[in-house]
């Protein structure tokens, strides 16, 4: 039998297999790029030689190096067959030594490919162009059906999610309705606590912090006379201590340890530095459920929130977490920290940091926060900018208008629904 054909194919696909090779390792040699891609200096980026064009040209063409292979094996195989005198045994060996042939070619392109990447590069770009130009339109329709493919998985994907938020609202965990269950017959008091304790894990630190601006801070070279002022004057009997500025907190003090200076023989601001408590640091977005359960097992009541940068973002307390819980919980140093008064029944007046469940609830609107729960962070968030006094923002159907501000901070606004509800 005439085996001519099937020799000329095993040399040809052998030599395309070789060829491929040493053009898919060229590519892996970096100087060599470098090389030719700048002309020989590396300060210019003038060539003639496309880098885009060449790397597909190669992922092609090592497309093409494993083709070679499959048809210089099944060549291989055809010869041997075909020739009856051989033992098959013999046939094996021949089969394994074209193998072993392809492998040592491929390790020695590889051990040698730094010395020749150079040379071989720019002769192989003609032929990396052929390939482009010839098997370019096959491999764009390859290209494209990943594309396809995720347009579908997407549209699946989308569809997924609206069928997961039309029945987020319905749906509920297996404990927590073993636990509406049981405590249906409780009174309404009973039951807003146990929901408060419920959603703990759904509310992020962030959420009932108090924010950077509120916090009453002292900077490390205070005075004893003037931190006693301080904690007299604002009702805290823990105030954060920080140096050069409040995102390097250095730890809490604590009025029972001021109070104990005050009463010793030493009676000096060196003796304030050392009852400076260390302080416990929380990130932002800590659930609460989290946080009280670290509080009461460090057996501390206070703690910092930091950003994702490691900057002060505010303070939190255990009577914060409890509030959500319990509802507000007031002492004899406790002020109504936010006034919401109302002046007829589609207006109000407003601190900037009342909440807007507090107004949805004094003139029945559904405002939801983006990233914020407060009027002024709803304010800030419509205008785009830090607010003045007179800015007017324009939300649904109210007209809220900055009356004072703090710093940056909004302090009070006048709210006006302009449509009241029909009864």
């Amino acid at each position: 039998m005439d085996n001519t054909l099937y020799i000329t194919g095993l040399v040809i696909s052998s030599t395309f297999f070789i060829l491929f090779g040493i053009i898919k390792a060229t590519i892996q040699d970096v100087d060599a790029l470098l090389h030719v891609f700048t002309d020989g200096n590396r300060e210019s980026n003038k060539s003639s030689i496309s880098p885009t064009l060449y790397k597909r040209g190669v992922f092609q063409i090592s497309l093409l190096k494993q083709f070679s292979v499959i048809l210089s094996f099944s060549f291989g195989f055809i010869l041997i067959t075909s020739y009856t005198n051989y033992w098959w045994v013999w046939k094996l060996i021949i089969l394994a030594l074209i193998v072993l042939t392809l492998i040592i070619f491929q390790l020695l392109i590889y051990l040698l490919i730094h010395f020749i990447a150079s040379k071989v590069i720019r002769p192989s770009w003609i032929l990396v162009k052929s390939v482009v130009w010839v098997f370019g339109w096959l491999f764009i329709l390859i290209d494209r059906l990943p594309d396809t493919m995720k347009n579908r998985i997407s549209y699946y994907n989308s569809q997924l999610t609206l069928a997961i938020e039309s029945e987020e609202e319905e749906w509920k965990d297996p404990e927590t309705l073993m636990v509406e269950e049981e405590v249906k017959d409780a009174n309404p008091e009973e039951q807003k606590m146990i929901r408060g304790v419920l959603e703990l894990e759904d509310i992020a630190v962030k959420e009932i912090m108090i924010p950077r601006v509120d916090m009453i801070a002292a900077e490390y070279s205070i005075s004893l006379e003037d931190l006693v002022a301080t904690m007299i004057k604002e009702g805290h009997s823990r105030i954060p201590i920080y140096k050069e500025n409040i995102d390097n907190v250095v730890g809490i003090i604590h009025a029972r340890d001021v109070l104990q200076v005050l009463t010793g023989d030493i009676q000096n601001d060196d003796a304030l530095r050392d009852l400076i408590r260390p302080h416990l640091v929380i990130p932002e977005s800590k659930p609460a459920a989290e946080t009280l359960n670290e509080l009461k097992e460090k057996m501390i009541s206070i703690a910092i929130v930091i950003d994702e940068y490691g900057g002060t973002e505010g303070l939190i307390t255990v009577e914060d977490i409890m509030e959500e819980i319990v509802g507000e919980i007031e002492d004899e140093f406790h002020q109504n920290a936010v006034a919401i008064i109302k002046i007829a029944d589609n207006e109000l007046i407003a601190e900037g940091k009342a909440t807007l469940e507090d107004i949805n609830q004094k003139l029945n609107t559904e405002l939801i926060g983006d990233g914020f729960n407060t009027v002024g962070g709803l304010v800030s968030s419509t205008l785009g900018k830090i607010a003045r006094a007179g800015d007017v923002a324009f939300v649904d159907d109210l007209t809220i208008k900055v009356i004072s501000t703090v710093g940056r901070r909004i302090n009070r606004v006048n709210i006006v629904k302009t449509e009241l509800e029909e009864e």
